[in-house]
């Protein structure tokens, strides 16, 4: 039978905090430093983005209406879920297409499966392929780094669906906060398999660290001039 949202949720919030006990203890810096580092990078750099967040919202809503935000549920430390802003960058009824692509587009349903994204997404608008390009449709979830629903630097942002089904990772992964960029953006998010991504966030869970942290961030920096994202 299948599980309702919030039963799976209490599922996944306990199967994560077993695994995560028998998991190695936290460092100074893991317990004070990284979420330091969240703030004093994270919140200076809100106040910058804010211009430019609510100007793409404006385009947003010029271009393809309203709403110009979109709150995407992801699961996060200790499998509790939360809302993901970012800039809205498909048709209004992006969620309700994707539902019937088994029927109408099975090849997208298929890289759906696999990547959890679709390269040449038919619903992604024309200002949302440039904004996804260029990583600033990501920008509002700066907000969510200075709330500390995330962290600059973490795993990928999982759905509780997802987790589900990864009962061998889900321990590493919700034992940290999901990052704003981390191993599978730097490692190439665009070409990585589902188990490789999941072992790269289950590597990075296990081994945090500020060299890491700073490394990924700085890796994130060329990524984004490249513009890699999609």
């Amino acid at each position: 039978m299948a599980l309702g949202r919030q039963e799976a949720s209490a599922l996944v919030a306990g199967q994560s905090g077993g695994v995560a006990a028998a998991l190695p203890g936290r460092s100074f810096y893991q317990r004070r430093g990284k979420r330091a580092l969240d703030l004093a990078l994270g919140a200076p750099l809100l106040l910058l983005a804010l211009p430019v967040i609510a100007l793409l919202a404006f385009m947003t809503m010029l271009t393809s209406g309203w709403p110009p935000f979109y709150a995407a549920r992801r699961t996060g430390l200790g499998g509790r879920e939360f809302s993901m802003w970012k800039i809205r960058t498909m048709r209004r009824d992006a969620d309700e297409s994707r539902l019937q692509w088994s029927e109408t587009h099975p090849e997208l349903a298929l890289e759906y499966a696999l990547h959890q994204k679709v390269r040449n997404d038919p619903r992604v608008t024309r200002l949302g392929g440039l904004l996804r390009r260029a990583s600033l449709d990501e920008l509002p979830q700066l907000w969510n780094v200075v709330r500390g629903d995330m962290s600059l630097v973490g795993p990928r942002p999982y759905f509780l669906e997802e987790l589900i089904e990864m009962p061998s990772v889900l321990g590493a992964v919700c034992s940290v906060k999901p990052g704003l960029t981390g191993p599978w953006q730097v490692g190439g998010r665009n070409r990585l398999l589902p188990d490789e991504r999941t072992e790269l966030d289950r590597q990075y869970a296990e081994d945090v660290s500020a060299s890491s942290d700073l490394r990924y961030l700085l890796g994130t920096a060329r990524c984004i001039l490249r513009m890699d994202g999609i």
